[in-house]
């Protein structure tokens, strides 16, 4: 589905927006024409043990929303074994945010009011799931229960 092309100045700010939030950034693609931009950085906060390396796609066009990769995950659980997760391969986890039936976002928001915060949070859950094994996060996970 195509959807109303957004403002040139709002894509800019959404790109500022990622390069002013993470560490270390690279704008890997950037075509404003078609609303579509790449990025990657890293992502550290005083409540997480490690950095994280994160890629950031959005396509505006396409969607409003972000998806948010975390890039190179180290870790001893299986990749299998961690929940709230839309894709995973050995390189790269795309994280479970947001519950796509559900507006949890305005879409005139940047994406550090919501989704960057979302990501730290979900980071949180994820080690703390590492030494319990148990998901704190609540949420619903497409084609899944409620956690």
């Amino acid at each position: 589905m195509k959807l109303k092309k957004i403002p040139l100045a709002d894509f800019q700010a959404r790109l500022q927006d990622c390069l002013d939030f993470f560490q270390n950034t690279t704008i890997v693609i950037e075509n404003k024409n078609q609303r579509i931009f790449i990025v990657e950085g890293t992502i550290s906060d005083k409540r997480l043990s490690r950095v994280y390396e994160v890629r950031i796609e959005y396509r505006g066009l396409v969607r409003r929303s972000p998806n948010i990769y975390i890039n190179n995950l180290q870790t001893e659980v299986a990749l299998s074994d961690i929940p709230h997760l839309y894709k995973r391969t050995p390189k790269q986890i795309q994280l479970c945010l947001t519950y796509p039936s559900y507006v949890e976002y305005r879409k005139e928001d940047l994406f550090s009011r919501n989704f960057f915060l979302w990501t730290i949070e979900w980071l949180v859950f994820f080690e703390l799931f590492e030494v319990t094994k148990i998901w704190y996060g609540n949420g619903i996970h497409p084609g899944k229960k409620k956690l």
